[in-house]
């Protein structure tokens, strides 16, 4: 017995201890490695969807220009207008595009102010200074935000709604559901029809694939963001480009979810019964409109541009068309 005692004592035996139970855990592993491997990656899907999911908080808002309003799904940030010394001819609202927000729309609404109108823009969920929403960036989402923005504004008349781009589907959302609140629908590049996308950003949205995607290339998203709207390259640090941007959380996640649930090929305008006005290029690098296709949008009138890009369709020239068919109408 104390022999026994003594050689439990003993360092050797100790060592026999640890050397079996270090094999045991080793058997163990490589027993259940595939079952823990899974599991590693059952854990990583979780964490990547939460990370997604938290982006939609934690809001910094930074443009003392803006003011905000309080939607079902979260809170939006909007611009208004009116003119000085006159009385106001109607009220013009404008939806921006896919990754812009209100600045972006400013060589319109500085003409329409000029010219008598009120103006509203709204930043669209997860853009500018709105908060982002982690229900599916859909049409109906978006007509659902301007619907609560006009009434929380108490706007009790007919509106001249522009949209442009992927915003010219959510202005043709709202002229559908609410064509009695509708006076002229104005679309500038209009998304819907034949919108040219890449095909890793068309065909490689799925989840995870997306939330590592947008992960990957968000900064390069926003440097080529910043060079279409402002003309200029970007060669500042990555915190200075995220402040232009306002800081937006959920700034990548909703472009991916507007990537995934925006009808970008095949939305119906023709079912839109208020008068429709088309503004396109001919060397629109996006969105592909031409006599072909121009009929999918119904009965219209249009105004083709010869030689703009899609982002120089935010101009002057295109302000004063509006006007003319807002006036016209």
């Amino acid at each position: 017995m104390m022999v026994l005692t003594e050689y439990i004592k003993s360092y050797s035996f100790i060592k026999q201890i640890r050397v079996f139970l270090k094999y045991k855990k080793i058997k163990t592993f490589l027993k259940y490695k595939n079952y823990f491997i899974f599991l590693c990656f059952v854990y990583f899907l979780w964490r990547l969807r939460n990370l997604t999911k938290r982006r939609y908080r934690n809001l910094i808002r930074i443009n003392k220009d803006k003011r905000y309003l309080a939607t079902s799904f979260g809170n939006v940030a909007y611009i208004s207008y009116s003119p000085v010394g006159i009385k106001p001819k109607g009220l013009i609202v404008l939806i921006h595009g896919f990754s812009g927000c209100s600045e972006n729309m400013r060589r319109l609404y500085k003409v329409f102010v000029r010219k008598g109108y009120c103006v509203i823009c709204f930043d669209c969920y997860g853009r500018g200074c709105s908060d982002a929403t982690e229900y599916p960036n859909s049409p109906d989402i978006f007509c659902s935000m301007i619907s609560q923005g006009l009434f929380a504004l108490q706007v009790r008349t007919k509106v001249h709604i522009v949209g442009y781009s992927m915003g010219a589907i959510s202005a043709g959302e709202f002229c559908k559901t609410f064509p009695h609140l509708t006076n002229t629908l104005t679309l500038i590049a209009p998304a819907g029809v034949y919108t040219n996308m890449s095909f890793v950003v068309k065909h490689l949205s799925f989840f995870p694939l997306g939330e590592i995607f947008v992960n990957l290339i968000g900064y390069f998203l926003l440097k080529k963001h910043y060079r279409e709207s402002s003309g200029k390259n970007y060669n500042g640090s990555v915190e200075n480009l995220r402040k232009y941007h306002c800081n937006i959380k959920g700034y990548f996640s909703s472009l991916l979810s507007s990537v995934r649930h925006m009808p970008w090929d095949n939305y119906d305008y023709s079912t839109i019964n208020v008068p429709k006005h088309v503004i396109y290029s001919d060397d629109d690098e996006v969105v592909q409109l031409n006599s072909n296709n121009l009929s999918q949008l119904g009965k219209i009138t249009f105004d083709k541009v010869s030689g703009a890009s899609h982002s120089r369709l935010i101009s002057i020239d295109s302000a004063n068309k509006v006007i003319d068919f807002i006036e016209n109408s």
